[in-house]
């Protein structure tokens, strides 16, 4: 598979983290402005997806445990259990609320008429991201240059289920990157063609009379641990 466009954009549309993630990880010391007044409260945001919301009201401490996640321009909390008065209670309640701005050490927020300012306390992430874009291709160009190596068997089935589940992920995550703002239309809409382009050129029939370097990227793919863009580029498929 001839690389349908640039390394670095092939990286935004296969990473499987968008680029508000990366600055959004961390402790968060927040203040909630509302018509009933204001509010303090500490925000954990663990890069595991987990999150810990310590409410101050009134003097005493409610605390909220849960995951979250980010969808665009949204982040959304899904609790599961809360803590008040020292008494922990089941919960299943979901948050959304718009990421207004976001950077290394702000976090604006807002939902209906309550605006939240946060200001990071500490960061958690294992590593802090100086180019988003940069470091995302590196990423990428590290996976299409390693792989385990070529099945010496070749099967068929596994090798086109992963090589189309592979290019399925790309589009998908690539879509999600689009509509959140991370990549431009022009970018989405040619990397889609091309890459629908590739996936049509993949069956069993195909598999089953290749030859050449045509049989050697099937035999690639019949690896699970190899992605499509290195067996791709590998065998020029």
């Amino acid at each position: 598979m001839k690389i349908p466009t640039s390394v670095a954009l092939l990286a935004l549309v296969s990473s499987s983290t968008c680029l508000a993630d990366n600055n959004i990880v961390g402790k968060w010391n927040c203040n909630m402005t509302s018509e009933y007044g204001e509010f303090m409260f500490n925000l954990t945001l663990d890069k595991s997806k987990t999150y810990k919301k310590e409410t101050n009201i009134f003097g005493k401490i409610n605390t909220d445990i849960g995951t979250w996640s980010t969808e665009g321009k949204a982040l959304i909390l899904k609790r599961n259990k809360y803590i008040e008065d020292g008494k922990e209670k089941e919960s299943s309640q979901e948050f959304l609320r718009t990421i207004v701005s976001n950077s290394d050490s702000n976090l604006e927020l807002k939902h209906d008429n309550v605006n939240t300012s946060c200001t990071k306390a500490e960061n958690l992430s294992s590593k802090q991201l100086k180019d988003p874009v940069e470091e995302m291709s590196n990423a990428f160009v590290e996976t299409i240059n390693s792989g385990s190596g070529d099945e010496n068997e070749l099967n068929c089935k596994k090798a086109v289920f992963n090589a189309k589940d592979g290019i399925d992920t790309m589009l998908t995550v690539g879509e999600k990157n689009y509509k959140g703002g991370y990549i431009t239309k022009t970018d989405y809409e040619k990397t889609k063609v091309e890459l629908t382009k590739v996936e049509k050129r993949i069956s069993l029939e195909r598999c089953k009379g290749a030859t050449g370097n045509e049989l050697s990227f099937y035999k690639c793919m019949s690896d699970d641990y190899n992605h499509v863009a290195y067996c791709g580029k590998k065998y020029n498929f």
